[in-house]
């Protein structure tokens, strides 16, 4: 089918069942969704449901998008050089493997890094815990990474970066202009993720923090501004801002035609509350 549609573009997979494999090669085909797998009565059957996707070569693919937090598929993106958004990435993918060449991440999680990504600009992770380490592995994994959509639900470690990554810090350049971190608090684990990137990231332009709204006030921003050390900031242009508004898609694609959006990523229901920094 695919084959035969040489100008297709946007190809949704949702609810497939009977066949547990797909390889695509398309010219012209530049974004993937993939939704849930699998029907209600195909949870034990594994040889009715998809399992597997293979990009053996779609030279003009731009966005690969899990819609579904809770996929088991296998990925293997063989060649695909114009690929640049990737996600949401979370922890309910754990029984979901995506493989670039001999490089494999399980779930959110980076088991084998023998090469880097170059062209993935923009990437979404959905977090249990809020953890800097597996963070920075994918950075290693992506480092030419622009955009980094962040959810956490709870705190999770510490986060102490100063001697533990500082050889990380000394030989990366980490590329991120655009942060969004969903759920921050002040408490110091979020504290100590967040001034982590606005301590180090000098191409930085904006990193957005979505609190409560009980945290909805000017009192907690600037407050929270001092503890983040922005006079310290890497990036003498970066801005921090604050939203209490709360978005609960991790990926914003509601029909096929979703797809064509370049960053899906991105919230355009947030409400501005509070800028600081910047010129």
């Amino acid at each position: 089918m695919i084959s035969s549609c040489p100008i297709l573009e946007c190809l949704l997979l949702k609810l497939s069942f009977g066949f547990t494999s797909v390889r695509i090669s398309s010219s012209n085909l530049k974004s993937i969704g993939l939704g849930a797998s699998y029907y209600g009565n195909c949870i034990n059957k594994p040889n009715l449901r998809l399992q597997e996707l293979i990009i053996v070569n779609a030279p003009c693919l731009e966005r690969l998008l899990f819609l579904s937090r809770y996929l088991e598929i296998s990925v293997s993106v063989i060649a695909a050089p114009k690929l640049e958004t990737l996600g949401c990435l979370s922890d309910k993918l754990h029984d979901s493997r995506l493989v670039f060449g001999t490089t494999t991440i399980q779930g959110f999680q980076v088991t084998k890094l023998t090469a880097v990504v170059n062209n993935i600009r923009i990437l979404a992770v959905k977090l249990p815990r809020i953890n800097l380490d597996m963070v920075i592995d994918l950075l290693k994994c992506f480092p030419c990474l622009e955009k980094l959509y962040i959810k956490c639900c709870i705190s999770g470690e510490m986060n102490w970066w100063h001697r533990k990554h500082r050889q990380f810090i000394e030989c990366f350049d980490i590329h991120l202009k655009t942060i969004v971190l969903e759920g921050y608090q002040g408490i110091r684990s979020k504290i100590n993720f967040a001034s982590f990137f606005l301590l180090n990231a000098s191409k930085l332009e904006l990193m957005t923090l979505r609190v409560k709204k009980r945290d909805g006030n000017e009192v907690f921003f600037a407050e929270q501004c001092g503890v983040l050390q922005m006079e310290k900031r890497a990036s003498r242009t970066a801005r921090l801002h604050f939203t209490t508004e709360s978005c609960y898609n991790d990926v914003h694609v509601n029909h096929l035609r979703d797809l064509v959006i370049t960053n899906p990523f991105e919230c355009r229901c947030w409400h501005s509350k509070g800028s600081f920094g910047g010129k």
